[in-house]
């Protein structure tokens, strides 16, 4: 294929790209405030953002924002989706930390010690970020001679990225103990007489007369 055919096919498929996009911004336009609000919804409850919807509907950011501003009800629906998004994070988050706990590698090898294929892996295949094969030699007549292969699981370090999270959601906030109440006026007499104190303790020094010579 030539550069005039090659530019040629990829017109073709910017053009069906525009068109595409333009249909799917007929059709969500179509909807129903109410309908297109849910669709909204559903996808932010979810854990999308409104972002992803925007590429999803074909719709630019700033013009959804501000259909969405425009009406109090669409606000609130809005802000609803956002919460709900909060809550699906929390859950997914306590899931996440719950499969990194319950990892046992022992389960990814077969009873005669070998790795099993990656499709045996199930769950586990999520924490696996890859395996590395290592030759094992022995020396035989003063020459290394191969007898088999040692392979490396390596898993994903996400606890750094869930800690993150973590601490966006609140999860992990210390929470610090009160005994007793104690008023805000109480608080502002005791700190006045801890003050009347020093001030006195302050004059005495200041008046404490000076010792005669011997």
């Amino acid at each position: 294929m030539n550069r005039s055919e090659e530019r040629k096919r990829r017109r073709e498929e910017l053009k069906d790209i525009v068109i595409e996009k333009k249909d799917l911004i007929v059709q969500e336009k179509m909807l129903a405030d109410s309908e297109r609000m849910e669709k909204i919804y559903k996808h932010l409850s979810s854990g999308g953002t409104i972002i992803d919807y925007c590429d999803i509907s074909g719709q630019s950011y700033a013009e959804l924002i501000f259909w969405i501003n425009s009406d109090d009800s669409r606000k609130k629906k809005y802000e609803e989706g956002k919460l709900a998004r909060q809550d699906w994070l929390f859950e997914r988050v306590l899931k996440e930390y719950k499969a990194l706990s319950m990892i046992d590698l022992a389960d990814l090898y077969d009873e005669n010690g070998a790795l099993k294929p990656a499709k045996e892996w199930g769950a586990l295949g999520a924490a696996i970020a890859g395996v590395e094969s290592f030759e094992v030699t022995e020396m035989v007549d003063g020459e290394k001679v191969p007898v088999g292969t040692t392979k490396k699981v390596k898993l994903y370090d996400k606890t750094k990225t869930l800690d993150a999270l973590g601490r966006y959601l609140k999860m992990f906030t210390d929470v610090l103990e009160v005994r007793g109440v104690i008023s805000l006026k109480d608080a502002l007499a005791e700190a006045e007489e801890r003050s009347r104190v020093i001030t006195a303790e302050y004059v005495n020094l200041e008046k404490e007369p000076e010792q005669e010579p011997i």
